[in-house]
């Protein structure tokens, strides 16, 4: 009887947790299962998604140390309509597959999926391209990757609290961020 409900109160902790990921009220740090490829990065007006702290192939930002407490290195997966979207922490911007990588936009984001890999988690963009490290390109998150490699197999942890009020706010109002005044002679 002691060995069934351990066996429950185990099944139910992971059903718990699962149904608390993601959380909007959470942000995170978003690293791969290869550590030499880094973390997850928003580098500062730079407009799309990179990494940093790699040290495999070309990759950009190694200079910048991984480091979950940097709002840089934070993201929220915000809910709005049944849908999650990525948004960066420091830049305050949501992300937006552009070609083959990952634009930092202020509205019309693109929605994202987060899929259990084994031990790890993908993270779909328009619910079918994995977020991928990429080295060599000139930004640093690939968008157009459909294999499955070290690089795509990422570990999400919770860096934070997170309040998703601005975030919800853009994508409510979309034009609110867009508005341009012009004056009559």
């Amino acid at each position: 009887m002691k060995k069934i409900l351990l066996l429950m109160t185990m099944v139910l902790t992971c059903v718990g947790a699962w149904a608390q990921f993601p959380s909007s009220n959470k942000c995170y740090h978003i690293t791969s299962k290869d550590a030499n490829r880094g973390a997850f990065y928003a580098k500062p007006g730079e407009g799309y998604l990179s990494h940093c702290g790699a040290t495999y192939n070309n990759y950009l930002n190694k200079n910048v140390a991984v480091d979950s407490t940097s709002t840089a290195q934070q993201f929220a997966f915000v809910e709005y309509n049944d849908q999650l979207y990525l948004y960066s922490v420091s830049e305050k911007k949501f992300a937006k597959k552009d070609g083959n990588f990952v634009k930092l936009v202020d509205s019309e984001p693109d929605n994202v999926t987060i899929v259990k890999n084994g031990d790890y988690w993908n993270i779909k963009i328009q619910g079918t391209n994995k977020l991928n490290f990429s080295g060599g390109y000139t930004y640093g998150v690939y968008a157009n990757y459909n294999t499955d490699d070290d690089g795509n197999k990422l570990v999400i942890t919770e860096a934070g609290d997170f309040d998703p009020k601005e975030a919800l706010r853009k994508l409510e109002d979309p034009l609110e961020n867009n508005l341009t005044l012009t004056w009559a002679a």
